[in-house]
């Protein structure tokens, strides 16, 4: 019924950008599944009072999280990153002071730029707390003027929360405190790693409705978030999170630099597998005897799912799981327990 629901189309501009035809197939395909497979079993009237039923409540969802999805990009579009970081502030702080009164990391638990920056933040010892941000409301940021993780205030010894965000900006200002250079191959690979591991995984991550709906279950651990947040999180962002990965946006992008439409596992899989065949080598990492920031990086976004289904696959049918090992062990993590 989850997945039923969620094919059926919202109401008439909630999502402007969703193609008819593609919410007409999506109300075709979940009609069939739903009712023409019971064949005879069921009154015709008795299947089209089902039909409507289940139509109005999945326009409904669609509906809401079309509305809330394009509320938050308009409000992301109002004020950029640049725009609130104080990167001339945070240029002065001393690598000391970092490392005494440390950084908060507002953040979602899944999403893998902020999977960077912690594993950054791991790598290089800089204490850090984490806030778990209510994809719904963004309480914890209220106040900001700002609404998109990662998101982080950097604490000095006066007493000052400086504001960065972006996690570009993060990696790249802090690692200058701590002696980290880019060299141009770091960068090709951090640019890799951004703009097509990142897409792979999100695209396997969102295959289906009920996948999309699995990905959000971290928000139940969260305990700073209220409970028909949780609920309302899920049902409203996982039909959005799903027609943006599939229609819009992550898989178009991909078909367009070369990924011929087909298994996105073993897609994906083949991603990972270049890494560490030509990015890490027959080094322990890229960075030779230590991680850099392109080490980091990937295994940041890989972590953001530590634990999920797919953390476990690409671990168990790549050939990552020896470096994810030495990263974990780099940034004073046990090494992952396949079962």
């Amino acid at each position: 019924k989850l997945q039923f629901l969620y094919l059926i189309g919202g109401p008439a501009g909630a999502l402007q950008t969703v193609p008819i035809r593609m919410l007409v197939g999506g109300v075709r395909r979940g009609l069939a599944r739903r009712f023409l497979s019971s064949g005879a079993q069921q009154p015709v009237k008795k299947q089209r009072r089902g039909m409507g039923s289940y139509a109005m409540i999945g326009g409904v969802t669609l509906g809401v999280g079309g509305y809330i999805y394009s509320a938050r990009l308009r409000k992301n579009k109002a004020l950029k990153a640049e725009d609130v970081s104080e990167v001339e502030a945070v240029e002065k702080v001393t690598p000391a002071e970092l490392k005494e009164y440390g950084v908060t990391l507002y953040r979602y638990l899944t999403c893998p730029f902020c999977g960077k920056v912690k594993a950054f933040l791991d790598l290089y010892g800089i204490p850090y707390k984490c806030v778990e941000v209510d994809p719904l409301t963004k309480a914890q940021m209220k106040g900001t003027g700002y609404s998109k993780v990662p998101y982080m205030k950097v604490h000095t010894a006066d007493g000052r929360d400086l504001v960065l965000a972006d996690s570009e900006t993060i990696v790249t200002l802090l690692g200058k405190k701590v002696g980290v250079e880019d060299t141009e191959d770091v960068a090709k690979w951090r640019t890799w790693g951004t703009e097509l591991f990142v897409s792979y995984l999100t695209l396997n991550l969102n295959r289906t409705l009920s996948e999309a709906w699995a990905s959000l279950a971290y928000i139940e651990t969260a305990e700073e978030i209220p409970a028909w947040n949780k609920f309302a999180s899920k049902a409203f962002g996982a039909p959005v999170m799903y027609l943006i990965v599939q229609h819009l946006r992550t898989r178009p992008n991909l078909l367009k630099k070369g990924y011929d439409g087909g298994d996105e596992r073993a897609a994906l899989y083949k991603q990972m597998n270049y890494w560490i065949e030509e990015g890490v080598g027959k080094k322990p990492f890229h960075g030779g005897k230590a991680p850099d920031s392109a080490d980091t990086d990937v295994y940041g976004v890989l972590n953001a799912i530590r634990g999920y289904p797919l953390y476990i696959d690409v671990l168990q049918n790549t050939a990552a799981r020896e470096w994810v090992g030495r990263m974990d062990k780099a940034c004073g993590r046990e090494p992952y327990a396949l079962p």
